[in-house]
């Protein structure tokens, strides 16, 4: 299955391995990539395995939690694209300005016109400066209000199981998988 040869990653059966022989002190994390290269997410996704060890460092349990986290991961390349071009409409501007500002302060535009005309792009290309800066601003509050804010609810590992299980065993069923759960008896 599916499952079955994600978790036969050689990654993951190293993070498996440690954290089931006691080696890893805390979790162990694992992204594997699903897409069929080309940043073509969509036909297989990201996939970040966490494996941390249950039972007070005993070895033999862990725990796996399997997140998809390719929306997270397009939305990163989004955010790298907007900041990569965002920092070259700044550079631009800024290169005019610090440029024609030397000159004028230097005293090497000497002729009236020519300063004026310089003058005039200064004003111009801090115009330009100013709605670039307005627009990431406003991208990072339209940020800011999609993400809303992260809520952290506290409840018993056999609460938490019994809320998810009906959700897990639908998604499971629609990828043709198994949920199989195993539970510790005290």
């Amino acid at each position: 299955s599916a499952m079955a040869s994600m978790i036969q990653d050689s990654d993951s059966m190293d993070a498996i391995r440690s954290v089931l022989s006691g080696t890893a002190s805390g979790r162990r994390v694992v992204e594997i990539d699903r897409s069929s290269g080309e940043g073509s997410e969509e036909t297989g996704g990201v996939l970040r395995l966490s494996f941390r060890p249950l039972g007070g460092g005993d070895a033999g349990a862990a725990l796996v939690v399997i997140e998809d986290v390719t929306q997270q991961r397009v939305a990163d390349k989004a955010r790298n694209a907007f900041v990569a071009n965002a920092t070259h409409e700044l550079r631009t501007p800024l290169t005019t300005f610090r440029l024609y500002a030397q000159m004028l302060a230097d005293g090497m535009v000497t002729d009236e016109d020519a300063r004026r005309e310089y003058l005039a792009t200064l004003k111009s290309e801090s115009g330009r400066l100013s709605g670039i800066v307005e627009n990431v601003l406003e991208y990072a509050r339209l940020s800011r209000r999609r993400a809303g804010p992260e809520q952290t609810l506290e409840m018993a590992p056999e609460a938490l199981l019994v809320r998810l299980r009906p959700m897990l065993s639908r998604r499971a069923e629609r990828h043709a998988t198994e949920l199989a759960v195993e539970e510790e008896v005290n």
